[in-house]
């Protein structure tokens, strides 16, 4: 059994879809224990919270089993998620294993009738922050494969990058990342991008060659012709000097 996030909300391997509870999961994978009183506040804004709290988890012990727990003061979740799990080979700099996990916007399409703003907040941010993080991965990725001149690849993971469900825009640094890889694999969103930037007064401006060359790595010292070094020198021989001004 595994929790769900990003792209949907499920617990894979059971029926279970009430959206409230599966977001409490969430909340919990995420941030960890949590006092009943915080999360009794930030799920129920009305009525009688800690009563409401406690129906909740006697629904989901009821229906799924023992993947959360409690004592007197806190609640905490024993089951592991995807979200988790990305953030961990994010935190590896395993940037492969975390395009592949990231299937998905944050609670994409999760909206709770009652919720309140801390909560709504907590939602957006999240998702957000993942979106960048993953955004960051794929650019390695893209970077890696311009340098070694697999432009097409290149082209393609800065495209996914470009769209990666949960961004809500692109910071002018990301776009100064973008608009090169995107040239040199001949992406029809170069210009897309180079629109975007103009918004931020940015003037982006490559030809596919050009944007190609800035990830060719400059020739080693030793591959370049050299002359040859020069061991003895004409200083301090004058007669040498006068004998061939004779000679000349």
């Amino acid at each position: 059994m595994q929790l769900q996030t990003l792209g949907t909300l499920r617990l894979k391997g059971t029926s279970f879809g009430q959206p409230k509870p599966l977001t409490l999961l969430s909340y919990l994978s995420l941030e960890g224990a949590k006092s009943k009183g915080h999360l009794a506040e930030l799920f129920w804004p009305q009525g009688n919270r800690m009563k409401s709290l406690s129906m909740t988890l006697t629904r989901l012990k009821q229906g799924v089993g023992n993947i959360i727990e409690a004592d007197t003061s806190k609640v905490w979740l024993t089951l592991s998620s995807d979200a988790k799990d990305l953030l961990e080979s994010l935190d590896k700099s395993d940037w492969q294993k975390a395009s592949e996990q990231y299937s998905g916007a944050f609670l994409e399409g999760i909206l709770l009738d009652d919720w309140n703003a801390e909560l709504e907040e907590w939602v957006y941010s999240t998702r957000e922050y993942l979106a960048e993080r993953v955004q960051y991965a794929l650019l390695n990725l893209a970077g890696a494969a311009a340098s070694q001149q697999d432009f097409d690849q290149a082209g393609l993971l800065a495209e996914r990058a470009y769209k990666l469900p949960g961004l809500s825009g692109h910071e002018p640094a990301t776009l100064n990342r973008l608009y090169p890889l995107l040239c040199a694999g001949k992406s029809l969103f170069a210009p897309i991008v180079r629109k975007e930037a103009e918004g931020y007064g940015l003037t982006l401006s490559l030809t596919t060659s050009e944007a190609k060359s800035l990830f060719v790595s400059p020739k080693s010292e030793s591959s370049s012709p050299t002359l040859p070094v020069r061991n003895t020198a004409f200083v301090g021989r004058q007669k040498e000097l006068g004998e061939l001004s004779t000679l000349l």
